[in-house]
């Protein structure tokens, strides 16, 4: 949303807009006022915070890659307006022909009628007259007055074809006229329409910006919400913390799962239908499984024929599923499992192997990060354990991903943790697209 223009905002080097999208710098603050260079025609104006009130509440100010954007975008250019300037130019020289034609005539008539007169005036004689019109009709028809042999009626048709002729002719220079007309309006309209598309995109590039600052906003109170919600304790039941959606719970009325919250309050889903609770009124009900592992754990089997030998829990379920030694798929129970301290100097080998082995062509950027936690270890872990061919080009892809995350999400934590090399190739493709924008 734009807001109009305060004192806060006036300070040089800032970008601002009009009403009508029109981009402009402001040069200096004046106290009472402050100096604007509009960035179309290079001209200054000062504004005065009293006098000129009105036409500041249209001032906004804009970031300055939108200004960027928006001044040298080019103008909007329609094929129709040069084909109607063309047709509006060649009706004009056809009328021009018309008009002259017509001034001319009228002219050369109104030259002999005073002639005439003039002549009767200085008293030359009738036949004289008759004779110099008869050359004039000569010039015009190229014939002799006296070698005529059309009758009146010949004549008086004649007269009446070129009666008809003339008004054809004047209907035509009108409706030429007319066409003249309408096509200018067309032209106009499609002149009008250019301006109003060329503002309205301005405005759609300066509302773009601002979606963005906003959408970045937003972006910032989620993940200062997310981090928020990681530190804060969850909600308690009973003796046990969790987050306790979907846990089994004992309740006065029986054992029940919890479904949602309504007020802070869980809702239990029972055999007889959902019911509200206090979470004091709540016993969360523990299974062994939940108690004491996790998939992912690293466990030492204590009893059974796969005795003293190591696994990794893949599932928890009725049993707990486990690799052992990374080679069989065995279930077991809580009872033959005893959890094994990892160590840290083995850690992050663990991390990149178990993450290389679910490495596919739709890994992202953020799901390494997940695994790597700010440790480059792993990350040159995954680097060793990547030995096919699919495993290979995610690594070779990896700094186009950093990239493309850094530009989307705006983070450039990362670069401070996976070392000099990836770092240089993530700045290498950073860098062309920022000098660009």
């Amino acid at each position: 949303m734009r807001s109009t223009i305060t004192k806060k905002d006036i300070k040089p080097g800032v970008c601002i807009t009009d009403y009508y999208g029109e981009i402009g710098t402001i040069k200096a603050d004046l106290g009472f006022g402050f100096t604007v260079q509009w960035h179309e025609d290079g001209t200054e104006i000062t504004y005065n915070w009293e006098r000129d009130s009105e036409g500041i509440k249209h001032l906004s100010v804009i970031s300055e890659p939108v200004a960027h954007s928006c001044s040298h975008m080019d103008d909007f250019s329609f094929p129709q307006v040069d084909v109607i300037t063309q047709q509006i130019a060649q009706l004009q020289t056809q009328l021009a022909k018309y008009q002259d034609c017509q001034t001319n005539a009228n002219q050369l008539k109104e030259q002999v009628a005073s002639q005439a007169q003039l002549m009767l005036e200085l008293g030359v004689k009738q036949q004289v007259i008759t004779d110099w019109a008869n050359r004039l009709y000569f010039l015009v028809t190229g014939t002799n007055v006296g070698e005529m042999t059309t009758n009146s009626v010949e004549l008086a048709a004649k007269l009446m074809l070129a009666e008809q002729e003339n008004k054809s002719l004047q209907y035509q220079l009108s409706n030429a006229s007319a066409e003249v007309e309408a096509l200018k309006q067309e032209r106009d309209e499609l002149l009008k329409e250019r301006d109003e598309a060329f503002i309205k995109s301005g405005q759609l590039l300066i509302s773009q910006g601002e979606l963005k600052q906003e959408r970045d906003r937003l972006l910032n109170s989620i993940q200062e919400l997310e981090a928020q919600f990681k530190s804060e304790p969850k909600f308690v039941i009973g003796d046990a913390c969790g987050n306790p959606e979907g846990e089994r719970v004992q309740t006065q009325k029986g054992e029940g799962v919890v479904t949602t919250f309504v007020y802070g309050n869980p809702v239990v889903k029972l055999l007889n239908g959902e019911f509200q609770f206090n979470a004091s009124e709540l016993t969360k009900i523990e299974s062994e499984n939940e108690i004491q592992f996790k998939e992912g754990d690293q466990v030492r089997i204590i009893k059974g024929k796969h005795k003293d030998k190591f696994a990794t829990i893949k599932e928890i379920g009725e049993q707990i599923s486990c690799w052992v030694n990374d080679e069989f798929y065995f279930h077991f129970t809580p009872g033959e499992l005893e959890l094994v301290t990892p160590n840290p100097e083995l850690e992050p080998q663990r991390k990149a192997e178990e993450f290389i082995s679910k490495l596919n062509k739709k890994t992202t950027w953020h799901q390494i990060k997940e695994v790597c936690q700010g440790d480059v270890e792993v990350w040159r872990e995954i680097c060793v354990f990547a030995r096919t061919k699919t495993q290979k080009a995610l690594i070779e892809s990896v700094p186009q991903l950093l990239a493309n995350y850094i530009e989307e999400t705006g983070d450039r934590s990362d670069l401070e943790w996976i070392g000099d090399t990836l770092k240089a190739k993530v700045e290498a493709l950073l860098v062309p697209k920022e000098e660009v924008a």
